[in-house]
Parts: C-alpha cells; structure tokens; sequence
C-alpha cells in the first residue's frame, strides 16, 4: 500500500510538472508572437508617416514651387541618413540631387507656377519611390 501511494505522489509530481512546462511554453511562444506582431505595427507606422508627405499631394493641381522644394529637401536628407533612393522630379529635373543654390533657381524660375503630382510604385518596404511634378496648365 505503501508502495502505491509513493508511486500517486510520483505521478502526481510528474502531472504538474508537465502542466508547469506546457504553461511556459505557451506563454513564451505567446509573447513572441505578441512581439513580432508590436514590431511590424511600428514598421508600419514608419511607412506611413513617410508616405504621408507625399500623399498630401494627391489630387492637388496647385502645389507650389516652395512646397515642392520643402519635399526634395527632406528626402534629400532621408536618402542619406537611410541610403535610399526615392525621387523627386520636376519634370524632368531630379530635385533631390540639386544643391540648395540650384533650388533657389529653381524656385525663381517657377515662382508663379503651380503644379500636379504623380506619385511613383512603393519599394519593397512600402515606401513610395518618386514623386514627379509637372506644371498645370491654366
């Protein structure tokens, strides 16, 4: 008798220790997923708030030449800070490779001028890859 109830408390050991194991597993494999799932929400987000800046063009046939050079400033510098190589194109100029005494022309040169948008395909990342403007015609 004695023998059967050492071999219960056996059992019953082993029985929590295998419920104490696939706990732990379940929550590891949980948080991992939990986890991977936060980081491409946060890619996402990345991606939109980039694309936002040239999705505010859409639909607009009366972008100035100023707006226009606030844009290829800044992705200018997000082209060199991430080693991209998005476009921005006053048809058929790549104004992100201008220096900022070419944009000064450029904007004297436009300065009455309004423009349209055509947005360019997203990379693989999403992020839009060019951004071209071409002058409306009044």
């Amino acid at each position: 008798m004695e023998n059967a109830s050492n071999a219960l408390i056996i059992a019953g050991g082993i029985l929590i220790a295998i419920i104490i194991l696939t706990i732990t597993v379940f929550l590891f494999s949980n948080f991992a997923r939990i986890g991977a799932k936060y980081e491409r929400t946060m890619q996402a987000n990345e991606v939109q708030k980039f694309n936002v800046n040239f999705k505010k063009f859409e639909n607009r046939d009366d972008i100035t030449i100023q707006e226009i050079v606030t844009l290829a400033n800044y992705v200018r510098e997000f082209n060199t800070e991430n080693g991209t190589t998005i476009e921005v194109k006053l048809v058929p100029e790549k104004l992100e490779e201008k220096n900022s005494e070419d944009l000064t022309d450029i904007v004297k040169d436009n300065l009455n001028k309004e423009f349209k948008a055509t947005l360019g395909e997203s990379n693989s990342q999403g992020l839009i890859k060019s951004i071209a403007f071409q002058e409306t015609t009044i």
